[in-house]
């Protein structure tokens, strides 16, 4: 992570930088030069003082950025906390996972995995299969979070999150454009709890790859929400009222 200091904006400065020390982290060299591999640093979210860091194999990293609780600042960054995840026992053998985003609401974080098999053709026109997880951690203790729910989609795989207002909107790769209640206490499987308000299936017979949603993020503002999928483009959808099914006895009611 590195931390720019934007006072004078012409003339931005690095004022900071942070990493995890891992073991595993090493420089190689390439054709491109040299590269460090076993170190990544994906997503970042920053708010109140606290530094989320959504850091692959290292989990989530929260660090104090001037909140106070660890003498931490801008210029000197400060571990508060440390958040792993077995992603070879969540996803198994060949599939490259990591902690990919991460955004917070009240008392929780929302975390979602990245999950692409080891080895693909990002040029090819056939589909990519995806996995990955929307994981929540109640940081009530922020010295101490620990997960409390999770929203698994069965076709789909996780990627960007925002949530505003007691909903959680969210890009899902393979599983299009979802929208979900998060009001309230969270507990358990969000998905089987039928928290879903909506989803937007961005499959288009003309994209890029035909028929297929790679839906990469959400975003709601204005009363819409902007789904951008890398296949098929930009969607803006609009929630409408609420639907009730009814029973197969009494449809409609």
């Amino acid at each position: 992570m590195r931390v720019m200091d934007f006072a004078d904006a012409k003339n931005p400065k690095q004022v900071a930088r942070w990493q995890t020390e891992s073991p595993s982290a090493e420089t190689i060299r390439t054709k491109e030069g040299e590269e460090v591999v076993g170190r990544y640093l994906h997503d970042l979210y920053v708010k109140d003082g606290l530094a989320y860091l959504a850091y692959w194999h290292d989990g989530l990293i929260i660090l104090d950025v001037g909140a106070g609780l660890k003498g931490g600042s801008p210029e000197h960054p400060q571990l508060v906390s440390q958040f792993r995840f077995n992603h070879n026992e969540l996803y198994g053998n060949g599939w490259l996972a990591g902690t990919h985003s991460v955004f917070r609401d009240r008392n929780y974080l929302f975390i979602g995995d990245e999950v692409l098999p080891s080895f693909f053709n990002i040029l090819s026109h056939r589909r990519i299969p995806v996995r990955g997880i929307c994981h929540v951690l109640d940081i009530s203790d922020i010295n101490h979070p620990r997960k409390v729910a999770e929203y698994p989609v069965p076709e789909g795989g996780a990627h960007n999150i925002w949530v505003e207002d007691g909903i959680m909107y969210m890009g899902y790769y393979s599983g299009g454009g979802r929208v979900v209640d998060v009001s309230g206490e969270l507990r358990g499987d969000l998905y089987r709890q039928g928290r879903e308000i909506g989803k937007v299936w961005t499959g288009d017979p003309e994209s890029y790859r035909p028929n297929l949603p790679f839906t990469w993020g959400a975003q709601p503002h204005k009363g819409l929400i902007y789904f951008n999928d890398i296949n098929s483009g930009l969607w803006v959808v609009k929630l409408g009222a609420k639907i009730d099914k009814g029973s197969t006895t009494t449809p409609g009611q």
